[in-house]
């Protein structure tokens, strides 16, 4: 009877112990694995706000480190409503082909202000740039999460209204020094002076990260303060540029000849120079 009675306590513990791991498993939270294609106009909510992004993560070399390119259109956002068109992203010279060829992941979020009064429609810089860049920081960290990124290979940058949201948000929040640890921030045709308190800046920060501006002589956000972005000083690229500078950090201005403020096609360009120049 002892040994029939061993017997029957070895089978239930055999039991227990399949039902554990069978509970284990099934219980096990395993995170979705990073869908490794180009996909568009997803939605993401985060902060109070809703708007979409594309997410171009296709046709990467995932044995070799891979970067994140963010990027953030001016009023209206032309370059990210027509996906094909050689404006932004299409094309040899586009931004979709800028980012695989460095190995880049690329994140363009749409604004979340869709009543921008410029007469463009959405943009970056009115309403509540803060909270649009709480909601863009909250989706960059989401893709961070759900990809292998490498945040010493990040760039981010920004036209026009765009530009306003990298200089004078999204470095003096904290947002960029929380999202990646080097590489570059390119504002093209704005930029200014911060438009918040700026967070402290870590040296390792302000000597990785280099920013660079770049616009054509004759934009007038090159020098001179336009009434409808606000009064005040420090709306300009030279303000912002200057800001900076000051501030220690690694800083460039390029002023392109004979340039206004329409850069048709030339974003890819600007973004391919600085990622050559500044990230490995």
């Amino acid at each position: 009877m002892a040994v029939l009675a061993f017997g029957w306590l070895v089978v239930v513990a055999v039991l227990v112990i399949m039902v554990s791991r069978s509970t284990a498993i099934v219980g096990a939270v395993v995170p979705a694995p990073a869908v490794r294609i180009d996909r568009t106009n997803l939605s993401f909510t985060s902060s109070g706000y809703t708007s979409t992004y594309h997410l171009y993560a296709g046709g990467l070399d995932w044995l070799k480190p891979v970067g994140l390119l963010i990027y953030t259109d001016g009023s209206g956002e032309y370059g990210l409503k027509n996906l094909r068109d050689s404006y932004l992203l299409g094309g040899a010279g586009g931004m979709i082909a800028v980012a695989k060829k460095h190995n880049m992941i690329l994140l363009t979020p749409l604004s979340p202000n869709k009543n921008c009064s410029d007469g463009d429609g959405s943009c970056w810089y009115l309403g509540d740039p803060p909270g649009y860049t709480r909601w863009v920081e909250n989706l960059v960290k989401q893709v961070q999460s759900q990809y292998q990124i490498d945040k010493k290979r990040i760039a981010f940058g920004g036209y026009s209204s765009g530009a306003q949201l990298a200089t004078e948000y999204w470095v003096p929040s904290g947002a960029a020094q929380r999202t990646m640890e080097a590489g570059a921030i390119v504002a093209i045709s704005f930029g200014g002076s911060p438009k918040m308190l700026e967070v402290g800046y870590t040296p390792s920060f302000r000597s990785n990260v280099h920013m660079n501006w770049n616009v054509g002589e004759k934009d007038d956000s090159y020098l001179l303060n336009d009434e409808s972005e606000g009064p005040g000083q420090g709306y300009n690229v030279k303000a912002g540029y200057d800001h900076y500078t000051r501030a220690g950090f690694r800083t460039s201005l390029d002023v392109i000849p004979g340039l206004d403020h329409d850069r048709d096609g030339q974003f890819g360009a600007v973004m391919d120079a600085q990622i050559v120049k500044h990230i490995r």
